[in-house]
């Protein structure tokens, strides 16, 4: 008996060794890719918003800039910000508590998000999403230790390059980077954005209400399905916009998958902090 006792706590000692290593391993890349965005956002050049750079605008995306930052704001170069919410992965399946944390370069595409899904007092799910140099990835892992997904490839850098577009009105001089961003017409109320970064394109459509805020953006997207990746239309919703640091930004955003089965919204996100040009990433 006191064998089968002894074989059971090395076993013990064993996995938590092993979960603390895991752990401790996938945080440690996640900084690292947090400090290549920081180094990258860092070496830009500074510059101010002004009203010469909203030229040529579509009519709704000049309201939107010129009422979200004053004239004379710097531009933007690197975010940080952390949220809290809730999330689930199917269509009838009860909402999970999440909180996030996501650092952006916002001078040229790139971001990075980390989360962890609550399962239930002892069990979690740590996620990481990222667009960085060009190339998309996707890992979750339970207890941030053991591999669930690890998925990369053409498919992720695109729906990562969308994902960092629909997000920009967290940082909205990014939208004034007309190296990446164009824009085109399409009402007095919507515009269409195109992203470029190298020879990868996405592209969505941004809706504006009476008081000039972006409150919609509808795009197709890449989503990951038990038969691979298939193209779906994704429309993420913007609300409670307050004043951060002289930028009227969305504090709360709800996001959903519009599948021919009907509209399945998975993840609603409340932002709890927010750091513009902070570069330092803590251990």
């Amino acid at each position: 008996m006191r064998y089968i006792i002894a074989i059971i706590a090395a076993v013990l000692i064993v996995f938590i060794l092993y979960l603390t290593t895991a752990n401790y391993t996938f945080k440690n890349k996640i900084n690292r890719e947090a400090l290549i965005l920081s180094n990258d956002a860092k070496s830009t050049k500074n510059k101010n918003f002004g009203a010469p750079q909203i030229e040529g605008l579509p009519e709704p995306v000049k309201n939107y800039l010129l009422y979200v930052l004053p004239v004379g704001t710097p531009h933007i170069k690197f975010v940080k910000l952390k949220h809290t919410g809730t999330f689930r992965t199917n269509p009838g399946e009860e909402w999970r508590e999440i909180e996030g944390m996501e650092f952006f370069n916002a001078r040229e595409p790139g971001f990075l998000w980390h989360g962890k899904v609550n399962l239930n007092k002892y069990m979690w799910i740590g996620a990481r999403d990222k667009y960085i140099n060009g190339e998309g990835a996707m890992t979750v892992k339970l207890l941030s230790a053991i591999s669930i997904v690890n998925e990369t490839g053409q498919e992720l850098a695109i729906a990562g390059l969308q994902r960092y577009l629909s997000e920009i009105p967290w940082f909205p001089t990014a939208f004034l980077q007309d190296k990446y961003i164009q824009w085109e017409a399409i009402s007095d109320s919507s515009a269409r954005a195109i992203i470029t970064d190298g020879l990868k394109i996405a592209s969505g459509i941004f809706y504006f209400n009476d008081n000039n805020e972006i409150t919609k953006f509808e795009t197709i997207r890449y989503r990951m399905t038990d038969d691979g990746f298939k193209e779906t239309k994704w429309t993420g919703r913007y609300l409670e916009y307050r004043n951060f640091q002289e930028h009227w930004i969305p504090t709360s955003v709800e996001v959903e998958w519009n599948m021919l089965s009907g509209d399945f919204e998975y993840a609603r996100f409340q932002l709890t902090d927010m750091e513009y040009d902070n570069f330092i990433i803590e251990e």
